[in-house]
């Protein structure tokens, strides 16, 4: 079964900075079909929950307080890139805003609830390794691409199996047509399973040939084996040799 990575607040955990979840709903349909790895990068990272808000502000993740929170998130986001390795993970489904999970939207660094375009680092980082990153709110898009890569899937496997019934149909008749010639040729031919079925040449058998006989009507050899040839006479013939 395919592995997803989903931030673990979206699956009802309560690990956000305010010791609450955020549960989406349709992020649970998809246990049904892929096998769901749960994660936090702020927890991971070694934050508390609850814990002081941060945003991203410089390219540096800062609290209210104004204390440096990156290293943590750095840590975070490499412990999510780690198990995507390790499990084979190709696709991560993140909470969007999240200085860590953002996918295209995070707050402005300025705690005053606006967002601007960005990525949080973990995002970023599975992004940059080729790890496909959805929010919760882009989860039909995912489950759309999903469908149109089974819908690519089965007809590559339609397209093979027609090829396949082309094939043996093709030499099921040539099969077919071979073994009519062959008839054809049977019919023609003096004998059929090694046995004649018409006597050619005349009406002579030549299965049931004997040894020629001589002139004198004696045999070459006789029963025991022996030559019974008479020896030929001395005399001179009466008759000239031409």
């Amino acid at each position: 079964m395919k592995k997803i990575l989903v931030s673990a607040c979206l699956l009802g955990t309560p690990c956000r900075f305010d010791g609450a979840s955020k549960k989406y709903e349709d992020i649970e349909e998809l246990r049904r079909k892929y096998d769901i790895i749960p994660f936090c990068p702020e927890v991971e990272g070694g934050l508390k929950t609850p814990r002081t808000p941060c945003e991203i502000r410089g390219g540096k993740v800062i609290n209210k307080k104004g204390e440096d929170y990156t290293k943590a998130y750095m840590l975070g986001a490499e412990k999510a890139l780690k198990l995507c390795k390790f499990l084979g993970i190709e696709v991560a489904i993140l909470k969007e805003n999240s200085p860590s999970c953002g996918t295209s939207k995070i707050h402005n660094g300025m705690f005053d609830g606006k967002l601007i375009n960005g990525m949080g680092l973990t995002a970023k980082l599975l992004s940059a390794n080729g790890i496909k990153c959805y929010s919760e709110n882009t989860v039909l898009d995912f489950l759309v691409e999903e469908k149109q890569k089974e819908d690519a899937i089965h007809e590559a496997f339609l397209a093979r199996e027609a090829k396949k019934a082309e094939r043996k149909a093709a030499a099921e008749e040539a099969k077919k047509a071979k073994e009519e010639a062959k008839a054809k040729m049977d019919e023609k031919k003096p004998y059929k399973n090694g046995k004649f079925s018409k006597r050619p040449y005349g009406g002579k058998k030549f299965d049931n040939f004997k040894k020629p006989y001589r002139k004198d009507g004696k045999k070459p050899y006789s029963k025991d084996g022996k030559k019974s040839f008479s020896k030929p006479s001395r005399k001179p013939s009466d008759k000239k040799p031409y």
